[in-house]
This record gives structure tokens, C-alpha cells and sequence, in this order.
């Protein structure tokens, strides 16, 4: 099989993809799903999927499902067929066609890796639009860090005027401008760099000059770069991020672990199961994290603007229900995070609230839990993204070399 026709191979994915329509379908109501998942299998939806509306925790599930064929699977479709005949046929026939979802794959180790293969490269672009500003957030993060060696080198030249700038505080700065100004020209828009870019390279020019008038000046420019800019930075990260649209490569993945349990046990085949693992973890982290984080995004939107307010109450707030729901969300897809866990205890706590002064007091205290809340989710996306960066490079390499 060809690398222009990889893309029509009908993988674990592509099944996953038709159970979840076919229950969309013929399941449209979580109460419907819900029921089939506590017959067959004693659990709670809640327990085992989350998201930001009906089709992401569907998605959710079916991949819960997955992870254990016969324990969690084969249990839940049996008691769907026995749901569905009262209603209508249809499912029934859509579940019994699923049956061979428990034969071997069809398809070779090589050739859903091969499916692999070509969809990443077709994210190469991405990858390295994300390596740059990766790069551009470490040079930020250092420069935050070096603040109290800037005061003291400016300080030092103030009382010592004939004296250069120290060499180690010089190199630093060259070494920031010059990493920089490489990354931008890896980015989507290399001809439209960051201001910040420019005001690095002025401000090491006069720190580096004789004109003590200008180093305070240069000085601040430089301590608020790191200020203005991480943001804006982070937001590019986190847009770029859902634009892997990691949900396919999860498919992919799961693909490529379906077919590698009927290939002969080799070291070679454990290695690729254990690398493909890893990386297919972080992906669902990353989606969940993504999801959190837009969810987040729109609370965030709503409660800035009531922050303004010289009182704030439940009832005040027209788009309460919309942040309550947005938090509840956040809970079910990030279940242990005790930020959240304690965020929504607050935002429960203010929306009982009816005494004006109590309910402004009891949003301002939720307003910092969420706001340290979101802050540590996209410090975790982050980190998340940085770790794919560099194991997309580990797990493609390893997939190239036994293709």
C-alpha cells in the first residue's frame, strides 16, 4: 500500500468514529447513555466522561470503552442492543456489525504507521511554528528571571560611569536578541516580528552604550518585556496547539496499538506499544487541557467584566448560568484538579449568596481562586505541549525506523 491511499485504511479509529454517531444517533439524551452505562458496567457517566457538551463526552466514553475491549466494551454493547430493540432495529444491526471490532486489525503495524507518518507530516508546519515561540517564551522566561542581575549591573555602571557593561550581563542580552530574532524567522509570519524583538535590541544597545541617562530608561524597557508580552505569547502557543487538532492523531495512535497486539511479540513491537502510549497520553491530556482552557477563556471573558461592578450578585450577573456551566465542565474534565475543585466550591458559595456585600465579597474570592486556577491549567497545557514537542520527534523516529 502506497503512502496516497494510507488515509482510506479502516482502522480502530475509523470504528470508534461510527460507534459514536451511531450512538449520538440513537442515544441523543445523556439520561439514554447513562442508563446503558450503569446496567452493563455499574458505572457512572460522570465518572468516566466529561466535556464541554454532549458529543465531547460521547467522544469521552467511547474512549474510555476502548482502553479495555472486553471488559468495558463488548458488556456496554450487549446492553445497548437490549436498550435499543424496544425502539428501533437500526442500532441493533449497527451494534452486532461491530462484532469484528474483537477480531485482529485488518491492517498491517506498517500500515497504520504509515498513517501516522503522513499525518504528522502534514503538522510539520505546526511543530515548528510551536518550537519558535517554545523558543521565544524561553528567552522571555529568562530575561524575567535575570532582573535582579539587570539592577545590579545598571547599578554598578551608575556608580562606576568610565566602566563597560559587565561581559556576562552583555553576552546575555546579544544571546536573547540574537535567539529571538533566529525563532521569529521560523514562525507563521517571519516578516512581522514582535515589537518586543526591536525593544530587546535597544535596550541592550544603550545599556551597552555611554549615556547614563539612557540606562535607567533601557533598564525598565527591559524588566517589562517579560510582563506585556508572556501572555500574548502564551496565546499563541495554546492557538497553535489546537490547531494540531490532537483529537486525530489520538485515532492514529490507537490505530497503530490495535494493530501492533497482533504482530509477534518483538522488543522492537513492545518498544514502539510503550513509545506510542506515552505520546498518545499527552495527546489526550492536551485535548482535555485545550477543552479547560476555552472553557475557561469564556468564564474568564464574563467575569472581567463584572469585576468592574461596585456590587456583584448571582442574580446580576446575566451570564451567571453560562460561567456556573463553564465550571462544571472544567470539574468534569479535570475531576482531581483541587483548584478547580475549590473554585467551584466558591462559585456554589456566591451563587447562593442573596446579601449584596456578602455575594461582592464572596465573588471577589472566587474571582482569585479562578484566576489562579486558569493560571496553573495553562502553565499545565504548556508544559504539556513542550513535552509533545519534543516526543513527537522520539515516536516518529522510532515509527520511521521500522517502517
Amino acid at each position: 500500500m502506497t503512502a496516497g491511499n494510507t488515509s482510506e485504511i479502516v482502522t480502530g479509529g475509523k470504528v470508534r468514529k461510527r460507534l459514536r454517531e451511531a450512538l449520538l444517533k440513537f442515544f441523543p439524551r445523556p439520561s439514554d447513555i447513562r442508563m446503558v452505562l450503569n446496567d452493563s458496567l455499574g458505572q457512572t457517566l460522570e465518572q468516566v466522561a466529561g466535556g464541554e457538551n454532549y458529543t465531547d463526552v460521547v467522544f469521552e466514553l467511547v474512549e474510555w470503552l476502548w482502553r479495555d475491549l472486553e471488559g468495558r466494551l463488548k458488556p456496554f454493547l450487549e446492553e445497548a442492543k437490549i436498550n435499543c430493540k424496544a425502539s428501533t432495529p437500526e442500532l441493533v444491526a449497527i451494534a452486532d456489525s461491530l462484532a469484528y471490532i474483537f477480531e485482529p486489525p485488518s491492517y498491517s503495524l506498517h500500515e497504520t504507521i504509515q498513517t501516522f507518518l503522513t499525518n504528522i507530516e502534514s503538522r510539520r508546519e505546526l511543530f515548528s511554528y510551536l518550537n519558535a515561540y517554545k523558543e521565544m517564551h524561553e528567552v522571555l522566561h529568562e530575561i524575567s528571571l535575570s532582573r535582579l542581575r539587570f539592577c545590579a549591573a545598571v547599578n554598578a555602571r551608575l556608580l562606576a560611569p568610565e566602566e563597560p557593561l559587565a561581559v556576562d550581563i552583555g553576552d546575555s542580552l546579544s544571546d536573547w536578541a540574537s535567539r529571538a530574532s533566529q525563532a521569529n524567522n521560523d514562525t507563521e509570519f517571519p516578516d512581522k516580528p514582535p515589537a518586543w524583538i526591536a525593544k530587546l535590541s535597544d535596550s541592550t544597545c544603550k545599556l551597552s552604550g555611554a549615556e547614563p541617562k539612557q540606562w535607567e530608561t533601557a533598564l525598565e524597557q527591559l524588566q517589562n518585556i517579560p510582563r506585556r508580552e508572556m501572555s500574548r505569547l502564551n496565546d499563541k502557543l495554546i492557538d497553535n496547539a489546537q490547531r494540531l487538532h490532537s483529537e486525530e492523531l489520538i485515532e492514529d495512535l490507537n490505530a497503530i496499538l490495535d494493530a501492533a497486539k497482533a504482530e509477534q511479540r518483538s522488543s522492537k513491537v513492545i518498544e514502539i506499544e510503550s513509545r506510542v502510549s506515552r505520546f498518545r497520553d499527552l495527546c489526550v491530556q492536551l485535548v482535555q487541557l485545550v477543552k479547560a482552557h476555552n472553557l475557561c477563556q469564556e468564564a474568564d471573558d464574563f467575569l472581567r467584566e463584572a469585576a468592574g461592578l461596585n456590587t456583584v450578585t448571582a442574580k446580576s450577573l446575566m451570564e451567571w448560568s453560562d460561567i456556573n456551566e463553564n465550571l462544571c465542565d472544567v470539574d468534569s474534565i479535570c475531576p482531581s484538579n483541587f483548584r478547580v475543585s475549590r473554585t467551584l466550591d466558591a462559585a456554589r458559595k456566591f451563587g447562593s449568596t442573596e446579601d449584596e456585600a456578602q455575594a461582592t465579597s464572596d465573588f471577589a474570592v472566587m474571582k482569585s481562586l479562578f484566576n489562579d486556577m486558569f493560571h496553573e491549567m495553562d502553565r499545565d497545557l504548556l508544559k504539556t505541549l513542550n513535552r509533545i514537542c519534543s516526543e513527537v520527534l522520539r515516536v516518529t523516529k522510532l515509527l520511521e525506523e521500522y517502517r
